[in-house]
């Protein structure tokens, strides 16, 4: 079973328009593409989503370096002020390896119990970084959460 691929084109909102600049269509398009695919038999089989990104730059005027790209992975983490049994039932629990080609991100529920959701990058892509999301987060960070992170498949 597959399904359709959701196409998003991310050009309207990267657009950049400086004052004075005289410039033909956008600087940087971007296009996300999901789809969802179930792999082997329908007894032990697994879901799995497959992201792809697309960055190109039509510009004939511009010269464009890409620094980095991440994606964000807002999971529950935050154990503050809950009891046993609600962190058990709300949160989980995350570990990210950032080993390039044999990089991983998994969710594991606190529980222990269930599925785990296991990210990894697909062949030609790497996993680079594993970065809080310190700036863009206002969450206050505690003993018990340490706050929000995202996972580049590129960084310099």
């Amino acid at each position: 079973m597959e399904a359709e691929a959701t196409r998003v084109d991310l050009t309207p909102v990267l657009s950049s328009r400086e004052p004075g600049v005289d410039r033909e269509g956008p600087l940087v398009r971007v296009q996300r593409w999901m789809e969802e695919r179930w792999l082997g038999d329908a007894e032990n089989g697994v879901s799995a989503v497959v992201m792809r990104w697309s960055v190109t730059n039509p510009s004939k005027h511009a010269e464009v370096e890409l620094g980095s790209m991440g994606l964000s992975m807002p999971m529950n983490q935050d154990f503050s002020g809950r009891n046993l049994p609600n962190v058990a039932t709300h949160c989980s629990f995350v570990e990210a390896y950032a080993g390039g080609h044999m990089g991983y991100v998994q969710v594991t529920k606190a529980s222990g119990k269930g599925k785990v959701l296991l990210l990894v990058p697909q062949d030609g892509t790497s996993f680079e970084a594993w970065r809080p999301l310190e700036m863009e987060d206002a969450t206050e960070r505690s003993f018990t959460f340490e706050g929000h992170h995202e996972g580049m498949p590129m960084a310099f």
